[in-house]
């Protein structure tokens, strides 16, 4: 009887126990970003096909900006960093951008610092916008890491696609 009661109170005690963890982390690898150019000025903003954090994003600037992505993140922890850093040349009247990315992971998305208005976290987010000329700007997502960090072969990679129109 007795050890009846002492493995019933193990049992439900432990019912509400959890070990305690490191997080992890997760490789986070890019952005694996297909663009379709229209208009006047093919490749503004890179080749057609490419990792969104390993490019130059404006290429018609001496130091060829890149985004901020991180390499890794840690589970339960939030995350801001630039997608696509974007301008318009003074050569040219326009560019217009329509922008999509598909992340796994909820995701904020943000233009020149803010949204309007904030949307909720999704796992899709979408942009179309004009950018006059000399005008620049940037893309962003703000996120949260689930914890823990979930397991991701190959390492995490959202899914972006963005069409330029330069006039």
């Amino acid at each position: 009887m007795v050890g009846a009661l002492i493995g019933a109170l193990v049992t439900v005690g432990g019912l509400g126990w959890r070990p305690t963890a490191q997080p992890g982390t997760v490789a986070f690898d890019g952005i694996d970003l297909t663009i379709v150019y229209t208009g006047i000025w093919p490749g503004l903003y890179g080749p057609t096909h490419q990792n969104g954090c390993v490019e130059p994003q404006l290429a018609f600037l001496p130091s060829g900006d890149r985004p901020d992505c991180p390499a890794h993140l840690t589970g339960g922890q939030q995350y801001g960093f630039g997608v696509f850093m974007m301008g318009a040349p003074t050569k040219v009247s326009e560019v217009f951008v329509n922008v999509s990315i598909d992340s796994p992971i909820p995701i904020f998305g943000y233009f020149c610092g803010y949204s309007d208005p904030p949307p909720s976290p999704a796992l899709s987010w979408n942009l179309s916008e004009g950018l006059p000329t000399g005008a620049g700007c940037g893309l962003g997502v703000l996120l949260t890491v689930p914890d823990p960090a979930p397991s991701v072969p190959g390492g995490l990679w959202f899914q972006a696609s963005m069409t330029v129109h330069v006039v």
